[in-house]
């Protein structure tokens, strides 16, 4: 066996021709590893120009996933031969228990979401986030739940609202100041929800 013969689990070593640079192709007719330079200067003479030079890196690559695929194979034949197969009865009754083990918490996640969604950041709130929201603040504010509802006040509308808006809505003027006051607030939270998430998430590289 010449020193020149393709080892795919060693090293990366240096050119046969000039023993100089790193190899990376490799001639089977050749029987040889070569540099770049060295590979595509000598077989450019007529009598070697049909030679296929292949990367040694593809040619590692490939040596180590059939070593892999047969790995896996001889593997999964042991295992076929020195377990004994599953009677269908247990496998039947397997299945069923995982599917409704499944199904039970799919239907208890929706209708938590149904229920209640104020926890949601207010720019995502419907119309009955909104009127429970009101609700929850007392009776002078409860008041005004159904004027609400009435003009689809939503959590996008509700963030922009002032003064101004508030009393168009038919809100007292006694109550606009520590209701914009509040509907200052539900923004804030949201802004600093999303400020937290974002310094939660890892550095971009």
């Amino acid at each position: 066996m010449s020193d020149c013969e393709f080892h795919p689990d060693e090293d990366l070593p240096l050119c046969g021709y000039c023993e100089e640079e790193m190899a990376i192709l490799f001639c089977a007719e050749c029987d040889c590893k070569y540099c770049r330079e060295c590979g595509e200067v000598i077989h450019k003479r007529a009598k070697m120009r049909s030679h296929q030079l292949q990367r040694i890196a593809d040619l590692q690559s490939s040596d180590a996933g059939s070593h892999s695929t047969a790995a896996k194979s001889s593997s999964a034949t042991s295992i076929s031969h020195s377990q004994p197969q599953a009677q269908p009865a247990p496998v039947q009754q397997a299945q069923t228990q995982s599917a409704i083990t499944i199904q039970f918490p799919e239907d208890s996640m929706v209708e938590t979401t149904t229920d209640d969604d104020t926890q949601l950041p207010v720019s995502e709130w419907g119309l009955q986030s909104v009127v429970e929201w009101l609700q929850q603040l007392g009776a002078p504010y409860a008041s005004y739940a159904s004027v609400f509802k009435q003009h689809e006040v939503r959590g996008k509308t509700l963030q922009l609202c002032d003064a101004a808006a508030l009393l168009s809505l038919g809100v007292a003027k006694d109550h606009c100041a520590h209701l914009e006051t509040l509907i200052y607030l539900l923004r804030l939270q949201e802004q600093n929800q999303i400020i937290t998430t974002q310094l939660s998430q890892p550095p971009m590289a």
